[in-house]
């Protein structure tokens, strides 16, 4: 398609772009991630391996198999690509899943010489400023005659920086109908003014608000077309390979979390359980792979999640292996059994804290007792869990973090030859624009921020992983090998055949790199007969499929790979640590200079990079735009509408289009109707 009407690219940050931003490498690089790369590296330099499940070439063997994942294609592209479709548009979606920089501009590259009339870029899965402001510099410079629309949810973690991007449409809320508007207002010269939910910016740099957009009845929106996923850049054929796909049957979320921001996103709204299952359902047209239920709460309201489940075992149980969000409140034996008939093979548990004080004032609404009975449930159910867990959130104490890890290290006890908990997520306590304790004013951030800066929630994150690793049935980091080498969600879903034999072997690379963090933090003894052990086991994952002396020059040459890396780490862990005295070292500034190089492709970028240790992105003009009144007042006029959201009850079309309160007590079967 020489010339479509739109182009969208929904690009997943690589999490590489702390490096580049001078305040995360000195708190976050120089306190968590550095120090969690250097010991992974001299783990790696020890044992002559190079560990990363996301490689074919260069992945253990479970039970004599492969570890094999499933194919990216994300909800954000096909459903917007549904739309686009139905729309009569000509539409081109990229959505390479996890990507840096340099990739991008690769992608972009091959796009040249097309005209689209609109680029869209979802920024949803973005983390960094200068990432996305960069990747908006390389679509402007491709596609100058373009529109460009941001739409996504970074607005939720800063809507100033959100609205002080360089976009001609920012787009506010759900986008499956106005996304396929704007183009066709652009493309036919129509003003935009008559599509709610937009900030445009005027010729003077002001925004003008086009009113507010109101949410859409989930049940008249389309089933997603997945056979489009064959046109979505990079193809890929459901009828042959493994696919991860999305299911969305409900949107924003009731519970008051302090630190979240799904309540607050959009108007909570559910479809009925009939419509549910019938989403659900809609997946068979892909062969094999996962089902991911994106629900910020799928098992909540309790007696809707009961009924889909129901419906599901009516019909057989689901088309393939269902991931979803659920909370321990909501996870008694019998509702656990009926999950595991349905299909359920998998769910994530935002625990968040080990400390009932803690789960207090994060208006988290569960309480610890309810934590072993739905651990026990799940292990009697074969199903398997994730945690996630937040270090740092204001009232944090030495007293609550030890809680913490006290949870983690005990939470499989019981099920030690077959833990239900293989993985737990901990990240430090960041503060997001619309979270309720971001707006609360009883809570003084600036004193908390004082007492608590964000490099000690980073060294309490090191502590957990430390202490995790010492105790064999305990969950393993899910990110311990970083984001792009890491497990993937359809192998913890039911994706491989023995995923407990997949969660020791990361339990072995875990303590391995546990040795390491301790040696360097604490200077802690080596155990050289720890290691060796964790060495011989790990070589036996790697070698049992082939001939005894192959491995050896692949061996010698991971060895020099791990040396090399692990000296430069050490080097750079230090001038991080030191960087906000000294100002960026000299490995920094080679990272940052060659990075920049690599990204853009320019060699004014490098020469800048070597020279000051920083990227070159239009940051001044962004930073005196986010401080303009216009975008100030704009940026306001979002947090409150998410903080209106947030005080909403759980809502559903009924027959005469209207929303109105779900009962979430009583059966929701035949009692809420929703539009055809």
């Amino acid at each position: 398609m020489k010339n479509p009407d739109v182009i969208l690219l929904v690009p997943f940050d690589d999490g590489e772009g702390f490096a580049l931003e001078p305040g995360a490498r000195q708190s976050f690089g120089a306190h968590l991630l550095g120090p969690l790369r250097l010991a992974l590296s001299e783990f790696e330099e020890y044992c002559g391996l190079r560990f990363n499940l996301a490689s074919k070439a260069n992945s253990p063997r479970f039970n004599g198999e492969p570890l094999s994942s499933g194919s990216h294609r994300s909800l954000t592209a096909v459903t917007l690509a549904t739309h686009l479709e139905r729309a009569g548009l000509n539409w081109m979606v990229v959505d390479p899943g996890i990507d840096n920089l340099a990739g991008w501009r690769r992608r972009l590259a091959k796009l040249r010489g097309s005209d689209p009339i609109a680029v869209g870029i979802s920024t949803t899965f973005t983390m960094g400023s200068r990432w996305i402001r960069i990747l908006i510099s390389l679509v402007r410079r491709t596609f100058p005659r373009a529109k460009l629309i941001l739409g996504g949810y970074y607005y939720a973690t800063d809507a100033r920086d959100f609205l002080s991007l360089d976009a001609d449409v920012f787009c506010v809320g759900e986008g499956e109908v106005r996304l396929p508007e704007i183009v066709h207002r652009l493309k036919s010269g129509e003003t935009l003014d008559a599509v709610p939910g937009l900030y445009i910016p005027n010729a003077d740099g002001s925004l003008r608000h086009t009113g507010r957009a109101e949410p859409l009845d989930m049940a008249k929106l389309p089933a997603i077309d997945w056979s489009l996923s064959s046109r979505i850049e990079p193809s890929l054929d459901i009828h042959s390979e493994k696919v991860d796909v999305g299911v969305e049957t409900q949107r924003g979320c009731v519970f008051k979390c302090g630190f979240c921001t799904f309540r607050t996103l959009a108007s909570p709204t559910v479809m009925s359980p009939e419509e549910a299952v019938e989403r659900i359902f809609n997946t068979a047209s892909v062969r094999a792979g996962a089902i991911m239920m994106t629900d910020a709460t799928a098992s909540y309201p309790h007696d809707r999640w009961v009924e889909i489940l129901k419906l599901l075992i009516d019909r057989g149980g689901a088309p393939h292996p269902i991931w979803a969000y659920v909370r321990v409140s909501d996870l008694p034996d019998e509702t656990v059994r009926l999950m595991s008939l349905a299909g359920v093979k998998h769910v994530f548990i935002g625990q968040e804290s080990g400390d009932q004080e803690m789960l207090n004032r994060m208006r988290k609404g569960t309480n610890l007792k309810q934590i072993q009975p739905a651990i026990d449930a799940l292990a009697r159910h074969n199903i398997t869990a994730i945690t996630a867990f937040i270090h740092g959130y204001p009232g944090e104490t030495s007293e609550s973090l030890n809680n913490t890890r006290a949870l983690l290290a005990s939470i499989n006890d019981g099920h030690e030859a077959k833990p239900p908990v293989l993985l737990y997520v901990v990240h430090p306590f960041i503060l997001q624009d619309m979270t309720s304790v971001a707006q609360d004013e009883d809570v003084d951030l600036i004193s908390y921020y004082l007492n608590y800066p964000p490099k000690r929630s980073a060294e309490e994150c090191l502590a957990t992983v430390i202490a995790c690793s010492r105790i064999p049935h305990a969950p393993a980091f899910l990110y311990l090998l970083g984001k792009e080498k890491s497990t993937s969600s359809s192998m913890i879903a039911g994706g491989h055949s023995t995923p407990h034999e997949v969660f020791r072997w990361m339990k072995t690379v875990e303590r391995g790199m546990g040795i390491f963090l301790e040696k360097n933090l604490d200077g802690t003894r080596v155990n050289g007969a720890e290691l060796n052990h964790l060495k011989r086991t790990l070589l036996e994952s790697y070698y049992q499929h082939r001939a005894g002396l192959s491995q050896v020059a692949p061996s010698l040459a991971r060895t020099a790979v791990g040396a090399a890396s692990a000296s430069l780490y050490r080097r750079l862990n230090k001038e991080w640590r030191n960087e906000e005295q000294d100002g960026p070292g000299a490995f920094t500034r080679v990272l940052v200079g060659l990075t920049a190089y690599k990204q853009l492709g320019n060699v004014k970028a490098l020469a800048e990079g070597l020279r000051t240790g920083r990227l070159s992105t239009p940051e001044s003009e962004s930073v005196e735009k986010a401080a303009s009144g216009s975008i100030g007042e704009a940026a306001d006029q979002i947090i409150e509408q998410g903080m209106q959201n947030g005080k909403m009850k759980l809502m559903m079309y009924n027959s005469d289009g209207k929303l109105e309160r779900v009962k979430t007590r009583k059966s929701l079967s035949g009692r809420l109707p929703v539009r055809s």
